[in-house]
């Protein structure tokens, strides 16, 4: 049998060797018989009979397995023996065979690659390049020797290659596999384009498939990362499959990603792609040079919200190891602080990492000889801090030295304030900015306004409000002295003196830009003013300017929403007409009726939300309330033509004042209906409202003598359980004095003091007032329990007609 064997095999052998331009079919001798496939690995039995061996272990088994002796398949003899004998000669011979075959076969390729006649040839060679890589692993390397990629290359742009884009792709991705010099052909070949090309594609197995050759060619050198980095697109497509639904292509694509990532042009380039780790790991970890590069970088681009926060957790405490390092450092450190500083969330972040100090340092340390360059650091710093500064915050709270010494200290204001003698005119408006948010803060506001007025601040900012100023500081200027005001008015009336600040302030109203007009506007309203300092700094005819504008933004507050720049204006301009109103002898009753006054304040009552508007208005109805007695005319009686028989007057009085309040052009509350909408204030949520509201009603209590008219129209409009309800529920304050002094003049009234005294929910809170309040409310609280019979004693009234 063995003898046979041989026979056969030595002219299969002889006819291997005649055979030169042909496949050559498959001998039987080749192939096993419990198979039927090519034997790769042949045995022989004790039998003499051949077998593909995995084939034969098999069939043993399975003979143990059903109990059974050994046989052989063929034969059917029973085995003494299992052992198994390796036919090295016909392993040979089928190698040989297969051999000769895979070169006809990779010849027979590379013959339809270039002739090209038929997609089907195309298509056909590719099957059969996949086949023969699934056949062998080994036969890569003829495959490699045929010299097929730029054969591949030269029909991708034939008509119809998307037909058979896929499949090439799987090719290439089977060459390029551990292969570096396939690897180099195939990006030298042009590849790389194609291939992300294809990873835009709608078929998933294309898309697959140029992801994995991408991987596989980003395994090889840094040359060959490089070049596939900087491929049009590359990167943006390799990003945008790491939120494919497919897990196998997302991590396809972030496995390339982290190999190209050995070439920092790749992580710039990520970093376009919004893939920004790698370039922040490189900023917290590389070398100083590197560190600066990245840092550089990222100043200059544009990121979004989500990336600017991702800086902020990840980079920020390298970026401050930064600044105090060379000239490059700190630039390309403050320029992403820049960025960083704009997002409100990062703000905290960066002051608690330390960033304070450093920037001080920056800014109080370089002197205004050094460089441009140089200086321009401090301007920057400076920008960082302002932008730190500008909303209330962590800032507060920060030291910026050991031993504990805050932003708003005494210190950095007047340094501050040292660095306008000698800034750049560029980045002077940056220091008002800071100055600006300081004082501007709750917390750290008071004590930056006191250093502020110490480090003469005010007469600062007066010299920024000249004409010959640069817009931007005058409106800087203007911004920080509408902050202090309400703290520094003094200071800022002082420095009206022996200049022409109040003039300045009073031109700036007429301003084109809106922002110095509302600003000017608001510093005007806000800053305290005696009589004298009213007519001594403010125009004559600012009243009736006043009164002309606010009338012609009368219809603004019928908008959904109001601009800060209109509710600042209107603010201020309130807050310029009360000046005059507080004032009778600069309160022109002409002008008063001329332009309606008192209506003009009520329609400023209904603005939603504005609290400060609804507080100079209700002040200002005050004032034009207070002065209603003096303005009231007494009734005049019609002529008699009989003196038993005499007619009644033609107008009845007011039932406020004693006279005649004339309702065309009338300072009284009664007249112009202004009670309902004052008494509607009660019900705001801001005490200073309620103050206000409070000091306007008890204008209408003023004179004891017509306490009962007052009281009367109270109640026609419901006002009087809504003075109430409010006094249930005050504690001790300026507010509560004002209600108790409104309460105490109600109940004198008989009356209604009997009707009141079943109250107990009076009863309970004038004790508590009683109890409680200040010396001023004890005392009302007394006389109105006295008047309600709830207290033994003479009552206020009693007293006051004694």
């Amino acid at each position: 049998m063995v003898e046979e064997l041989l026979s056969t095999l030595a002219c299969e052998n002889s006819a291997l060797l005649q055979t030169d331009n042909e496949a050559i079919p498959s001998f039987d001798a080749f192939e096993c018989p419990l198979t039927k496939q090519v034997m790769k690995d042949p045995v022989v039995l004790e039998s003499e009979h051949t077998y593909e061996r995995n084939a034969i272990e098999e069939w043993f088994r399975t003979c143990r397995e059903q109990d059974r002796e050994p046989t052989c398949p063929s034969s059917g003899r029973v085995l003494s023996t299992t052992e198994l004998h390796s036919n090295l000669v016909l392993r040979k011979t089928i190698e040989e065979w297969y051999q000769r075959n895979v070169a006809f076969r990779v010849q027979s390729v590379v013959d339809r690659l270039t002739a090209v006649e038929l997609m089907q040839d195309v298509d056909g060679a590719l099957d059969e390049i996949l086949r023969l890589f699934n056949e062998n692993p080994m036969n890569k390397w003829k495959i490699k020797s045929a010299n097929l990629i730029p054969k591949i290359a030269k029909i991708w742009s034939l008509e119809g290659a998307a037909y058979f884009r896929s499949k090439a792709l799987e090719v290439l991705d089977r060459m390029a596999v551990d292969d570096a010099d396939n690897q180099h052909i195939i990006v030298k070949e042009g590849f790389l384009r194609f291939s992300v090309r294809s990873l835009g594609s709608k078929e998933d197995e294309e898309k697959a498939n140029a992801a994995r050759l991408l991987y596989h060619l980003s395994t090889s050198s840094l040359e060959v990362c490089e070049v596939l980095g900087t491929g049009k697109g590359a990167v943006i497509h390799l990003a945008g499959l790491l939120a494919s639904k497919d897990h196998d292509l997302s991590q396809l694509a972030e496995k390339t990603l982290r190999n190209l990532e050995q070439v920092e042009s790749n992580v710039l380039e990520m970093a376009e792609a919004g893939r920004i780790q790698p370039l922040l790991a490189r900023l917290c970890e590389g070398p100083q040079e590197t560190r600066i590069r990245m840092a550089s970088y990222l100043a200059k681009r544009h990121l979004v919200k989500s990336q600017v926060k991702l800086v902020a957790q990840s980079a920020t405490r390298s970026l401050i190891a930064m600044l105090p390092g060379t000239l490059e450092a700190k630039e390309a450190s403050l320029g992403v602080f820049l960025m960083l500083s704009s997002l409100a969330d990062n703000k905290s972040l960066l002051i608690e990492a330390g960033i304070l100090p450093p920037l001080l340092d920056i800014m109080f340390s370089i002197h205004s000889s050094v460089n441009n360059r140089a200086l321009k650091l401090k301007e920057w710093a400076a920008e960082v801090v302002s932008k730190l500064v500008s909303s209330r915050g962590s800032w507060e709270n920060a030291s910026i030295d050991a031993e504990g010494t805050t932003l708003y200290s005494e210190f950095v204001v007047h340094n501050l304030l040292g660095l306008m003698a000698h800034a750049r005119p560029d980045w002077k408006h940056t220091l008002l900015q800071i100055l600006t948010g300081m004082a501007s803060s709750p917390d750290a506001g008071e004590e930056a306004c006191e250093h502020i007025r110490s480090g003469h601040g005010v007469r600062i900012c007066a010299v920024f409000l000249s004409e010959t100023s640069v817009d931007s500081h005058r409106l800087h200027a203007l911004r920080l002295l509408a902050v202090i005001a309400p703290r520094l008015g003094p200071d800022i009336v002082r420095e009206f003196h022996g200049t022409e600040m109040a003039a300045r302030l009073q031109a700036l109203l007429r301003s084109t830009n809106t922002e110095e007009r509302a600003a000017a506007a608001f510093v005007l309203g806000a800053i305290p003013m005696t009589e004298k300092e009213v007519s001594q700094h403010l125009e004559p005819e600012l009243l009736e300017w006043t009164l002309t504008t606010l009338a012609s933004l009368k219809d603004s507050k019928r908008g959904r929403s109001h601009t800060r720049l209109l509710s600042e204006t209107i603010e201020g301009l309130l807050g310029i007409l009360l000046h005059f109103l507080r004032f009778n002898a600069l309160s022109p009753p002409a002008t008063l009726r001329q332009h309606d006054v008192m209506t003009l304040l009520v329609n400023e009552l209904d603005r939603q939300g504005e609290f400060v508007i609804k507080h100079r208005a209700a002040m200002g109805i005050k004032c034009l309330s207070n002065m209603a007695a003096s303005l009231c005319r007494k009734p005049e009686l019609p002529p008699t033509t009989c003196f038993c028989f005499r007619s009644r007057p033609g107008k009845l009085s007011c039932s406020i004042h004693p006279g005649v309040c004339d309702p065309a052009d009338s300072v009284c509350m009664v007249e112009a209906r202004a009670i309902v909408p004052v008494l509607e204030l009660l019900e705001e949520e801001d005490q200073g409202v309620q103050l206000a509201a409070m000091e306007a009603l008890s204008t209408l209590l003023a004179d004891s003598s017509n306490l009962r008219g007052a009281v009367e129209e109270l109640c026609r409009v419901e006002g009087l359980q809504k003075i109430l309800e409010l006094f249930y529920g005050l504690q001790k304050g300026e507010l509560q004095d004002r209600t108790a002094w409104v309460v105490e003049r109600i109940v004198r009234v008989d009356d209604l003091a009997k009707s009141l005294s079943v109250d107990t929910k009076l009863f309970k809170a004038l004790v508590e007032a009683f109890k409680f309040g200040s010396a001023t409310t004890k005392a009302l609280a007394q006389d109105a329990l006295t008047n309600l019979k709830q207290l033994s004693g003479v009552s206020a009234g009693v007293r006051r007609k004694k």
